[in-house]
């Protein structure tokens, strides 16, 4: 990261103090409640998250849960079917390879299903404080028309 991009992470986070939505105080929520948000409002994912973490309290579950339950659980957002099988197939890689801890490293995060560069450096940031920006599509937007980068790739921006 240039010390450009730390100016801009520490004029945004005096700006905006606040956490974000999907900022729920640890790394496992975090992350699951950031990958049920994609093309969901976040408002959504925050009404059915505390009956999903309930029924489904540590990675362990979700790894051994019949998929329909899954599904069934979250079935009031967008996309629910396919998140389903994400946090499936999460939670089982990240039982068997990280030892039930969510993992701490971009590329670590990105290899687990579901999971993409915004999911990843939402997590990051939020859990785990390391100075990362989540670029969506509303992001890449704004950035471009501000003139802080002329890049026509999220990953570049």
């Amino acid at each position: 990261m240039s010390s450009s991009d730390s100016q801009i992470i520490n004029v945004l986070r005096r700006k905006y103090p606040a956490r974000g939505m999907v900022d729920l105080g640890n790394p496992a929520d975090t992350l699951l409640a950031t990958l049920l948000s994609a093309r969901t409002r976040d408002e959504q994912v925050l009404k059915i998250f505390p009956a999903f973490r309930k029924k489904f309290p540590d990675f362990s579950r979700l790894a051994q849960a019949d998929i329909r339950q899954i599904e069934t659980s979250i079935s009031t957002i967008g996309l629910y079917k396919a998140k389903a099988k994400a946090i499936k197939g999460l939670a089982q890689k990240i039982v068997k390879d990280y030892h039930g801890r969510v993992p701490k490293t971009f590329e670590e995060l990105i290899s687990l299903p579901g999971v993409g560069r915004k999911t990843a450096n939402c997590v990051l940031s939020y859990a785990f404080g390391v100075p990362a920006v989540a670029v969506d599509t509303h992001v890449f937007r704004v950035v471009r028309r501000l003139g802080w980068s002329k890049k026509s790739d999220p990953e570049k921006v």
